[in-house]
Order: C-alpha cells, then sequence, then structure tokens
C-alpha cells in the first residue's frame, strides 16, 4: 500500500512527469497529472486524492490559488504550492488558502519529498480542521470548536465558542465535509455538537441554554448516539 495519493496541476508536461517520478520513488501514487481546473475537479471527484501540488501558474481561467479553493470545497487537502515566481503578492495570496508548503522552482528531489511528508502529517494530526471559504477568503475552521450549524437557504450560520460564522454553502455539502467528526444531522436545518450538547429529549436538545429542534426522521439515530456518550435526559425538560 501507497504512503499517499497525489494530484499534480502543473500544464508542463515534462515539469509534470519530473514530478511524479520523484513521488513515485518515495512511495507515493501519483492519481492523475492535470493542466487545468476542470481536470482537477474531475479527478479529485473520481479517484479522490490526500494532498494535491499545484503549479500556480497554469493554463485556463483560473490560477492554481484560485483551483486549490474549489478543490478544497470538494474535499479538504493539503495543498503544496509549485511555483516559478517568489514575488509577495503571489506568496500573500498564496498565503490565504492557508497551503501545506510553498515551493518554488526549481527545487531538490529530496525538497520535494519532505514537503509532501510534512504536509500529510501535519493534516493528519489536524484532522478536525477543514477549509471553509468566509468573506472570500479561505480560513480553516476547527470542527471541535463548533457548537452548532443552522441553515439559511444559500448559507450556513457555524456557531463556535468563540464567534458566529455566516458561510455561503449549504448544510448537505457542510456535512459531507465534516464527515466522522462529532457534528451530526439533528433537523433539515440543523447540525450539533454532542460534545456540547447539554439536555435532549426525542423532539429537543439544549445547547447552552438554547433549544433546538430534533425531527422525527433523526431523532432515534441522535438519541442513540447521546446515550453511548453516557448522557442521559434530564428529567427537568
Amino acid at each position: 500500500m501507497g504512503k499517499g495519493k497525489i494530484l499534480i496541476l502543473e500544464d508542463m508536461r515534462l515539469t509534470a512527469e519530473d514530478i511524479k517520478a520523484c513521488l513515485e520513488v518515495a512511495g507515493y501514487e501519483v492519481t492523475k497529472i492535470v493542466k487545468n481546473s476542470e481536470e482537477a475537479l474531475e479527478s479529485v471527484r473520481q479517484d479522490p486524492p490526500d494532498l494535491a501540488m499545484l503549479d500556480i501558474k497554469v493554463q485556463g481561467d483560473f490560477s492554481g490559488i484560485e483551483i486549490a479553493e474549489q478543490i478544497c470545497a470538494v474535499k479538504p487537502i493539503p495543498i503544496v504550492y509549485l511555483t516559478a515566481y517568489s514575488d509577495l503578492n503571489t506568496l500573500e495570496m498564496a498565503k490565504n488558502t492557508n497551503p501545506s508548503s510553498f515551493l518554488t522552482k526549481p527545487f531538490r528531489e529530496r525538497e520535494l519529498q519532505i514537503a509532501v511528508e510534512l504536509a500529510l502529517h501535519n493534516f493528519s494530526d489536524s484532522s478536525d480542521e477543514i477549509i471553509i471559504k468566509e468573506n472570500h477568503q479561505a480560513v480553516k475552521l476547527n470542527l471541535k470548536e463548533v457548537k452548532w450549524i443552522m441553515a439559511g437557504g444559500s448559507y450556513i450560520d457555524i456557531y463556535t465558542r468563540q464567534r458566529h460564522m455566516r458561510v455561503a454553502t449549504n448544510l448537505r455539502r457542510f456535512s459531507e465535509m465534516a464527515a466522522n467528526s462529532s457534528l451530526m444531522r439533528v433537523h433539515r436545518s440543523y447540525m450539533v455538537n454532542t460534545a456540547f450538547v447539554t439536555d435532549y429529549g426525542p423532539d429537543h436538545l439544549w445547547i447552552d441554554g438554547k433549544q433546538l429542534p430534533v425531527s422525527n426522521s433523526n431523532s432515534k439515530r441522535f438519541v442513540e448516539t447521546m446515550e453511548k456518550l453516557g448522557k442521559r435526559r434530564s428529567e427537568k425538560r
């Protein structure tokens, strides 16, 4: 079994093949070499990678930075940027997408391998974090800090320990991004973090004194989950 699956976005074929050979020697599997946004997103959906290596300057309507945002909206993964440019403006734009690493061409084979290894390691250690877009900026969201989420049509309101965020996405897509976390769907308009539930019943729950609904279709699974966590219903409700 390989060490990880990697997508390469690079419109210079010889460069892309060199990168692929370098990664395969190190034990990684390259899912595909792509040249633009459309090919990248199709590849992510068909064969999801564990990491994407993206050249910032590629052919087409979108830069590698914009493609990184599109990829992470489908599946949050670590990003390693490749570029022949090291100007501050490019660096600042890349930083807004929270990349795992930034390699300036030409780079050595070992530098590339170390960047990938560290990116995958650090991302696995922060598996409770996802990338979301707030006010046109990519930001990291720690799912352990989220208390509850409320859907509002084309956006969702996220309530964390520290603040309230409004994000342009729907609850179904967010629930896919937050899979395997302690967040669960309890209603067509609500997700909650079971760690913050202080009391509950078959059709309602409470977090910080706020009452939230539990739908009939989600009630059994929610109650079973709470019981497995050792949380008992209060007789006062």
